[in-house]
This record gives structure tokens, sequence and C-alpha cells, in this order.
């Protein structure tokens, strides 16, 4: 007994401390999670790596208050009379195995859906909007060990008034919810809950998901592609999320992936880069970081401190620096072709391999691999160095808009099509127009080459935004801007060419994601697209293709 909990303890055959055999471990434990936690007890998913502290038995535990339904208890090891054979690495396998198995599976404590061995996780950012906070102004985000914590401002289950991000909420990598209150340790997650609003319409899957324990066959998809009823309780009224079209219109079988199987594929090189750049940028435009640059230096700093190498940033830092000094004669015009034209692409040079290698970037890069080594990011062939310099590059390049223009940041939206239905969605920013009660939507993109305005205004996310109606531009969308940040380019799309069959365009995409039964996988044609699809290793997997047969109906 751990003193209000209980370890289970399991002799293992001399498994190598190595990246293999961690994620088999953690595939166990995932399994074992799915298959026992519920309303009364939840198994921990995040004790699977070797460098974990444990009680020192027979010791009283004194973690948080001495309360009566969590008193302070003394922890105690039963020692069978004889102790079992250790598991083997076969029966760990098979263990691991069974998430793409028929099994019956049940509702963990945090009231979250499980399908496909998997919880539907919820979505908190948009949960904390709804409850009227902003991530740097009303709470921070913090990484730690397969868990992301949301650190409040205010503390909304204790009357203390000071503002100091002590209390929060937490997330870990499966989805399970909870919550810590500082100054009073009887407060969970159901606290939290009913302080901060029902959460039910932000889980991934919508109205699938349940406030009551229930248990659900593994193998059923359970409707799952069904949106949330609005409230009004119109029969024909369905509230669906633009994110999800997107991702069914990209690729239905990245839909299948994200909002039926409810995978996340691992983070990639470039979903790092676009995260960090994004999230840095943003925080600019909230008013938490003084600049762009700062903004994003300020995300890497929190990453880093999340994987533990917190010191890599000052090494990081120094190879941009020197990385930029390499660039800039290029991108001036001072180094050029012998015919006079400019390079397109510096580092394939003679010129630029030299410099390189003169101010010492390559000991540097080799010094940032080592440092990076275990991080949970899918790299390939790319470095962290180059990875942390493009961040940079992108947010010194980025000028506008200027932060007086900005109505709000990451603008939810509501689009009323003819059919009864509602998409949601939100733009990246909402701006003011010449028109005080119009504004301008900007959406930002990664595409390596800027799209005209003729091909945009059939953009799904483009149709979209200029329908989007809110309370905060009652005189509807002026046009929308997208945004590249790889080029800084920007294009406009006015309000005034939205063609008469646009929404037609919505109500006949979300009619085919609803109505959708079958996906086959771009892969079975061999599309090139898919080698850069994070799901691509899914995909590849005997596992993957038998999770995928379980929701695919």
């Amino acid at each position: 007994m751990s003193g209000n909990g209980a370890h289970l303890l399991y002799r293992l055959d001399n498994l190598p401390n190595d990246e293999e055999h961690t994620t088999l471990i953690q595939n166990c434990i995932a399994v074992i999670g799915a298959r026992f936690s519920d309303k009364a007890v939840d198994v921990d998913r995040k004790v699977f790596n070797a460098s974990r502290l444990c009680k020192l038995y027979g010791t009283l535990v004194r973690k948080g208050d001495n309360v009566p339904d969590r008193p302070y208890r003394r922890s105690r090891l039963d020692i069978p009379a004889v102790l079992p054979e250790p598991a083997s690495l076969d029966q760990l396998r098979w263990l691991s195995r069974q998430t793409a198995e028929p099994a019956r599976v049940a509702v963990p404590r945090s009231a979250t859906q499980v399908t496909a061995g998997r919880r539907l996780a919820l979505r908190v950012p948009a949960y904390l909007a709804a409850a009227g906070l902003s991530e740097g102004a009303d709470y921070r985000i913090k990484r730690k060990k397969g868990t992301t914590w949301y650190n409040l401002r205010l503390c909304p289950v204790h009357a203390d008034p000071h503002p100091n991000f002590e209390c929060g909420i937490c997330q870990g990598d499966d989805g399970a919810m909870g919550a810590k209150c500082q100054h009073d340790s009887t407060k969970t997650w159901r606290d939290f809950k009913v302080a901060l609003g029902d959460p039910a319409r932000f889980y991934d899957g919508g109205d699938s998901v349940r406030s009551e324990p229930t248990a659900v066959p593994f193998e059923s998809s359970d409707d799952l592609s069904v949106p949330n009823q609005l409230e009004n309780g119109h029969p024909g009224s369905r509230e669906i999320d633009l994110d999800e079209l997107l991702a069914f219109a990209r690729c239905p079988t990245e839909h299948l992936w994200r909002f039926k199987a409810k995978t996340s594929p691992p983070i990639t090189g470039e979903g790092l880069v676009q995260d960090i750049t994004r999230m840095g940028l943003l925080r600019f435009y909230e008013g938490v970081a003084p600049s762009r640059l700062e903004g994003v230096q300020s995300r890497w700093r929190e990453q880093l401190e999340a994987w533990e190498i917190a010191p890599a940033f000052k090494t990081l830092d120094t190879y941009t620096r020197l990385h930029m000094q390499i660039l800039l004669p290029f991108l001036k015009g001072d180094i050029k072709k012998p015919n006079g034209e400019p390079y397109h692409a510096p580092h394939l040079t003679d010129a630029y391999q030299k410099l390189y290698e003169q101010k010492g970037l390559l000991k540097l890069r080799a010094e940032i691999d080592r440092l990076a080594t275990g991080i949970p990011v899918v790299l390939g062939d790319e470095s962290l160095a180059d990875l942390f310099a493009s961040t940079i590059e992108t947010a010194l390049r980025f000028q506008q808009p200027a932060p007086p223009e900005v109505i709000g940041v990451q603008e939810p939206f509501n689009v009323l099509l003819p059919n009864g239905w509602t998409l949601t969605g939100h733009a990246t920013l909402a701006l003011h127009a010449d028109d005080e009660d119009k504004a301008i939507l900007e959406i930002w993109d990664w595409s390596p080459t800027s799209s005209t305005w003729q091909i945009l205004r059939r953009d799904l996310r483009v149709v979209a935004a200029l329908h989007a109606q809110s309370d905060k531009w009652p005189g509807g969308v002026d046009r929308v801007r997208v945004r590249y940040l790889r080029t800084g380019e920007a294009v406009d799309v006015f309000g005034r060419i939205v063609l008469p069959w646009s929404q037609t365009l919505l109500v006949t995409a979300c009619q085919a994601m609803q109505e959708a039964s079958v996906g086959v996988p771009r892969l079975a044609v061999s599309s090139v697209q898919c080698r850069g699809c994070p799901y691509w290793t899914e995909c590849m997997s005997d596992a993957g293709w038998n999770v995928l047969g379980a929701v695919n109906r």
C-alpha cells in the first residue's frame, strides 16, 4: 500500500533500459489502464520509465493535508510467500497488442469516453477559452513528464484573491484529466469542472462523451462521427467542428485516425516548428510577450524545460545568431551567383558551407544533437538546431499586423448553414476593418508558396471564415487574409466575391463527412503525399490497420 493508493509491483526478466522496451512497458500500462480504470480507480499510466522515485515502504505518507477522507497513512509492502516468476518478454508483447483486440472497457474517473483503447481527449484550451480564460494572461502551460499542466492565475475553487499561477488542471498524454489546488488538497477535477463549467462539448467526439460511467464495446465506433446536437433541440441541427471537416477533406484516413481512433501522432520536426512559432507569435498579440521574437523564445524555453534540457537554449541561441550572420550576406545580395543573380538556396553553396564550418556551427550542431537525444520528437534527418533557427527567422520576418489592429486571438466563430447545421471554427487573428462593425479574419498557413485569391476563394477555411458570425463583428466579415508564415506573404479574399454556391460547398463537405462509411488510405495507392503525413508510421503497421478496421464502419 502506498498510503491512500496501491502499487502493484511486477518482476521483469532483465529487460534493457532502452527506448524499445520503455515503449513496450508504456503500451502495457496503457492497456491495463484502459481495461480497469473506472469511477473509483484510476490506473496511473505515467509510471512506465525506469527513472522513477518510489515510496520507502514503512514510512508515514504525509503528502497533502491530513483530511478525513485522505488521512495520513503508513505505506507497507505485502510480499507473497512464494515470489512469482518474472513477466517474460513474450507476455509483455502479448499484453501490449491487446489494444487492437475486442474487449470491454469502462470510462475512467475523468469521464472521458474510451474508444479503440484510447480516451477521447478534452480540448483544454478551447474549454478554458469558453470559461473566459486566455493563455498567458489567465493561465500558463507547462509540460512535465507526460503531463500538460494549465496553471491558473486565479484558483477557481478557493477564495485566495492573489494571482500566483499555483493551482491548475492537468491532462496526461492518454487524455486523463486531473487538478490540484495548493490550498485545499480535497479539491479534485470534479470541483474544477463545477467552477469552470461543463466540459462535455469540448471533448473530441462531441456528444458521444457521456457524463456518467458506461461500458462500450472496444470494437464499436459508437457513431463517433455524429456531432453535437444544438441546445435548442432542433431535430435537424448539428454542430460540426471545422478542424474535423478539414481533416476529412485532406484525407479520410487522417480523419479516422484523429477523430474516430482518437490517435495522436508522434510530434514531427515540422509540427514542432509550427507549434512553437504559432504559440510564440500569438503570445505577442495577446500582450504576454513584448515582441514577436521574445514570444517565440519564451515558448522554446518552456518546451526545453519540459524536456529537461533547459541549458540547451543558450547553445541553440548561439547557433542561430551565427547562422543568421552567414545567411544575411546572401539575403542582402552581397554574395551572388557569377552571373549576378541571387542564390535561392544559399545552404547548398560552397561559400555557405565554408562559412558554416569556419564559424564552428558543425561543432555546435553536434552538441545540440547530443543534448536533444531522447526528446519525444521524430526528427528524421533534421536537427533541433535548424528547427530552432527556422522559428527565429520566421519571428524576425513576421512584422504584420500591428497589435492595435487585433480584436482577438484564436477567435471562435459560427457559420449557420442552410440545412440547419452549425459549423464552428476559429480565426488565428481577428482584426479591425475600416468599417468598425466588420472584421478581417486572418488564417496562418504553412505552405511553401502562396496561392492566388481565385484559388483561395474555394478553400474550405476561407469560405467558412467569409461566412463567420460573431458578436465581435456584427456587420460580418470584410475579408479573409491568408498569411504564409514561410514567406511572409499575405493574400486577401474579399467578402464581396463570395459565390452563391459557397455555402452549398460547406454543406456538401459536411454531409460527405457524416455519410462516409469507408475510408481507403492513400497509402493503398502509393500516394507520395503520405510520406509527409504524421500518421505514416501508424498506416504502415499491421496493428494500426487493425485499429482502423475496428472504427472504419
